[in-house]
């Protein structure tokens, strides 16, 4: 092919795109003009509807939608309560933060702990006793898995602790795993079996 045959077209064409980009005059000043509702009037949005719309306000919100769930309150005088599981038996077991597993049977709230963390625990900021799982066989073995933060040396950890429950009391049975990095605040903490009866462990992105 003869690339002289080509030269007009491509000359064609650049004079084509410079007209164009001449006729649109400034482009940062046509974005402004539509960023601003200015221009056509077509694709406006006001500030009030843009924030409805962001915050599921007036728009598409039914007033009068009934939720089929009704809130009471099961037991209180809790202290920070961070964690709840049960168990197949009834009773219900919640962490508090400053350091003490808590007993719900037959709706009631025991006045007694099941355990309560001493040294080296540690409780500052965010952490403390945090997850708790109770194991899939805890009808025949008693275990629950415990996430709390510590202190090693002047530094905070966490770690993950079996415990062994028995006539109403429970006692540290193992450290499964130690030295989680651990600090004031982002300590993690969630913890669950999964459907493989595997333990997950959340640590929060001091890891």
């Amino acid at each position: 092919m003869n690339n002289r045959l080509n030269v007009p077209l491509y000359a064609s064409l650049l004079s084509m795109a410079l007209l164009t980009a001449c006729a649109s005059g400034d482009p940062t000043t046509g974005s402004k003009q539509t960023s601003q509702g200015q221009g056509t009037g077509q694709g406006q949005t006001t500030a009030s509807e843009g924030n409805n719309r962001a915050s599921g306000g007036e728009e598409g919100t039914d007033e009068n939608a009934v939720i089929p769930y009704e809130a009471s309150v099961l037991v209180d005088g809790l202290n920070v309560p961070w964690e709840l599981v049960s168990v197949p038996d009834g009773r219900m077991f919640i962490t508090e933060r400053p350091g003490t597993v808590r007993v719900i049977e037959s709706g009631e709230l025991d006045s007694e702990p099941l355990i309560e963390f001493t040294a080296p625990f540690n409780e500052e900021g965010e952490g403390g006793l945090l997850g708790l799982a109770a194991d899939p066989d805890f009808d025949d073995n008693g275990y629950l898995y415990a996430y709390h933060s510590y202190l090693e040396g002047d530094d905070i950890a966490n770690r993950v602790l079996r415990l062994k429950v028995s006539g109403g009391k429970a006692t540290i049975d193992k450290e499964l795993l130690g030295d989680i990095p651990g600090g004031m605040n982002h300590n993690g903490g969630r913890i669950k079996i999964g459907p493989d009866h595997l333990l997950y462990i959340t640590t929060g992105e001091r890891y």
